[in-house]
């Protein structure tokens, strides 16, 4: 699961993104996990899924309940405005959509990362929706969820 993009002294590494951009083809990763930087792009470039995509009414309702909410945030579902490019070649701005959640309470990831804020994706080509979402779960309540 990777934390963060490679960014060395003078921006993103190229080979980085395209490692990350291969397995993701490939169909090798499920689940991202980063800070709002890499995922936020990776939302924005439509390798994640829309939250709906992914979770019921119910399941979303119950991550606002449990899910961590940062300081200046409203909620820990966070919307991003994915983009595409129109007929004439222009690249413009979707309607946000829910993307993300915010795993920044989480005691583990909080170590991992030094405290920074962290995030959670569902890869838009993900064979494994399931299991990813069982992760995730473990993520935000620190127990399996259901008998994906």
């Amino acid at each position: 699961i990777p934390t963060s993009y490679d960014m060395g002294e003078m921006g993103i590494n190229a080979p980085s993104v395209t490692k990350l951009v291969a397995n993701i083809e490939s169909r090798s990763i499920d689940l991202m996990i980063g800070d709002m930087t890499c995922l936020g792009s990776d939302a924005y470039n439509s390798y994640l899924m829309p939250l709906y995509e992914v979770f019921t009414e119910e399941e979303l309702a119950e991550i606002e309940k449990l899910g961590y909410v940062q300081e200046d945030a409203d909620s820990p579902i966070i919307e991003i405005s994915p983009g595409d490019i129109n007929e004439y070649g222009y690249e413009y701005l979707l309607d946000p959509e829910p993307f993300l959640v915010d795993l920044s309470g989480n005691q583990a990831l909080r170590t991992i990362t030094n405290g920074e804020p962290t995030y959670v994706g569902f890869v838009a080509n993900t064979k494994h929706l399931d299991e990813a979402k069982e992760l995730f779960w473990y993520f935000l309540t620190g127990e399996r969820k259901g008998s994906y």
